[in-house]
């Protein structure tokens, strides 16, 4: 199994993929991830890339601290005179990911404070909030401290979006891998194919 094949796994790509259908990039973002982040990939997927843009080779670089990832210069040189993704459908994993981002944990998932990851995380905590009202076995006090506590998140969340253009290092928030199936079905019933 190749190593992106195993991320994938991993890190529940397909589901992540459905749960980002709901939602779209404002054009205000104007690829901002793009632009800034540092894209990383695996050997198999510069090659990949290579082979759409062999011009490109100058601008992929081996990552100093990991030997086994690559870096492309930023901003992306992928990026078309519009800021779209030339190479969309072999575009590397993390940009699939976006802005869903693997952490050092087996367990969960980051997620970047970006204009999509706020509408996530707000749609996440309704989720997260409205089942636990439904369950009869959780006492009124567990609820009530678990509701003020994504109430307290989603502040500091939103200051960490409202500085996310400007500011050079973010916080993110951590969604449990087990809880994203189960989201992705409460988006599919609650929201269609439309944005939050």
């Amino acid at each position: 199994m190749s190593q992106t094949s195993f991320i994938r796994k991993i890190v529940h790509y397909d589901i992540i993929q459905r749960i980002l259908k709901q939602y779209q990039c404002p054009a205000s973002c104007n690829s901002h991830c793009c632009k800034n982040g540092k894209v990383h990939l695996f050997e198999e997927e510069k090659e990949s890339l290579l082979r759409l843009r062999p011009d490109k080779k100058r601008h992929i670089a081996i990552e100093k601290d990991v030997s086994y990832l690559y870096t492309i210069d930023f901003p992306c040189v992928f990026l078309d005179d519009s800021h779209r993704c030339e190479v969309y459908v072999e575009r590397p994993l993390v940009c699939g990911l976006y802005p869903f981002k693997v952490s050092e944990s087996r367990n969960d998932i980051g997620l970047q404070p970006c204009p999509i990851g706020y509408s996530i995380i707000k749609d996440f905590s309704k989720w997260v909030v409205g089942s636990l009202a439904k369950m009869d076995d959780v006492p009124l006090d567990k609820k009530r401290q678990i509701k003020e506590s994504w109430e307290l998140k989603l502040d500091l969340y939103s200051n960490e979006l409202t500085n996310f253009f400007t500011n050079s290092s973010i916080s993110e928030i951590s969604i449990p891998l087990n809880d994203l199936e189960l989201f992705s079905i409460y988006l599919d019933e609650k929201l269609g194919c439309s944005s939050t």
